[in-house]
């Protein structure tokens, strides 16, 4: 998958591998890893995936960098 629009915390990103992302408070620590099945669309570069509201059996999966507090 090249892009996916993915639902975290109630909020909708784009995301890609290897892309870094600053999203609301999710439970985990450093180097945690996390997953989320709420994705909305999906594509590959050929064909777009949408969901209705989701994509069933799509899985994005990333790592907690850091855990911290904004202003």
């Amino acid at each position: 998958m090249k892009y996916a629009v993915v639902k975290i915390s109630g909020k909708q990103y784009l995301v890609t591998a290897g892309k870094e992302l600053i999203v609301d408070k999710i439970d985990g620590k450093a180097k945690d890893k996390v997953s989320f099945n709420e994705v909305l669309l999906a594509f590959d570069g050929d064909k777009v995936e949408l969901g209705q509201p989701f994509l069933k059996g799509a899985v994005v999966q990333a790592e907690i960098i850091d855990q911290t507090k904004g202003e």
